[in-house]
């Protein structure tokens, strides 16, 4: 079925065979789905303008809301199109811009404008953050530093949106803090798989069965993706010196700042699939040096439904295998054969195929 695709991956990069020894995955949109996070961003949102609103009532209409908030879903396609990877970022961004574009287009619809802003925009995620952190300063008068990623208003922003997620009991243990507010029961409890588990356990049964190393390289913290994979007992089936999660760009990024290295390791920055690559144990600083063997990256096969993930594996040299069950869909085809994906799948299930 993919003959023709193999033989274009092997002239493409110049191999005589293809002898790929590990498979890193991303999760969301690939194996899990990404609708509960959706729904979080967009009760965020809502949250974040409407501080009042009652929050049973929100988390009961959570559906509709996604849809009203993100215009049917076309402004999360537009979003990860440009290589916006989390969706804390996804929400951070769709709130700084709201606005911004609310002080400056008195009596538009800032929705269909939000939407515009990412349909048009030729910047890509690193240069969307910092544009808007510098309109932000200018128009709304508070310090970039405040605006930037990551600073004060990003962190209220995924401070909320993790308190959709886990729900005021979860967010306590695991933050050892009170939430924001109160009377949240968490949408982690609504996790679903994009295909039948049965599915997904062959076909990761297969892989390994064909000597391939499987690993993870996802926006998610270390509890968001143990949660699902453990409760639907996939979690054997990756190696853990290859499941890199956020808990560990946090942590990596924390080490890098005591060297005096401020810097983003998120997607579509390729530490996480090379983290994946070499090992949990391999330095950070030789990684974001470029202190490591870069040929290994011959042996890897990344596999993601995002702008952020082929960008990150094109950007270390790995093999990159897009599946079409993204928020682009099948739209995303032309998106991957114009930036050089290797394997284009309907799904993730496909990968036994090849």
């Amino acid at each position: 079925m993919f003959k023709e695709a193999i033989n274009n991956y092997l002239h493409t990069h110049g191999y005589e065979s293809i002898d790929l020894k590990a498979v890193l995955f991303d999760m969301d949109g690939v194996i899990t789905s990404e609708n509960n996070y959706w729904r979080c961003a967009a009760l965020t949102i809502l949250e974040t303008l409407y501080p009042d609103a009652d929050k049973k009532m929100l988390e009961e209409n959570a559906e509709q809301i996604k849809n009203d908030v993100f215009l049917n879903g076309e402004i999360i396609k537009a979003v990860k199109m440009t290589g916006i990877n989390t969706n804390w970022d996804l929400t951070y961004c769709y709130l700084l811009l709201h606005d911004i574009l609310k002080a400056t287009l008195p009596g538009h619809d800032i929705t269909k404008e939000i939407l515009h802003y990412f349909k048009t925009t030729q910047r890509k995620a690193d240069g969307i953050y910092e544009e808007l952190a510098q309109r932000a300063e200018t128009i709304l008068g508070r310090s970039y530093d405040y605006y930037r990623r990551e600073g004060d208003f990003w962190t209220a922003v995924q401070q909320k949106f993790q308190h959709w997620y886990m729900g005021d009991h979860i967010y306590r243990v695991y933050y050892n803090q009170e939430p924001p507010s109160l009377g949240k029961s968490g949408l982690i409890r609504n996790e679903t798989p994009l295909f039948p588990i049965e599915d997904i356990r062959l076909c990761l049964k297969t892989l390994k069965s064909r000597g391939k190393q499987l690993g993870i390289g996802t926006g998610r913290t270390l509890l968001e993706i143990e949660y699902p994979l453990c409760l639907w007992k996939l979690n054997h089936y990756f190696d853990y010196d290859r499941f890199i999660t956020y808990t560990d760009i946090q942590a990596a990024q924390n080490a890098l700042a005591q060297h005096g290295i401020q810097k983003s390791l998120a997607k579509p920055h390729p530490y996480m699939f090379i983290k994946g690559m070499l090992g949990k144990d391999y330095d950070d600083c030789a990684i974001v040096r470029g202190d490591y063997d870069a040929s290994l990256a011959q042996q890897v096969l990344v596999v993601g439904d995002a702008g952020s993930d082929i960008l990150a594996a094109k950007a270390f040299g790995a093999g990159f295998a897009a599946v079409l069950t993204g928020p682009t869909g099948q739209e995303g085809r032309a998106y991957f054969e114009e930036n050089g994906a290797d394997f284009i799948l309907n799904n993730v299930l496909e990968l036994a195929e090849l």
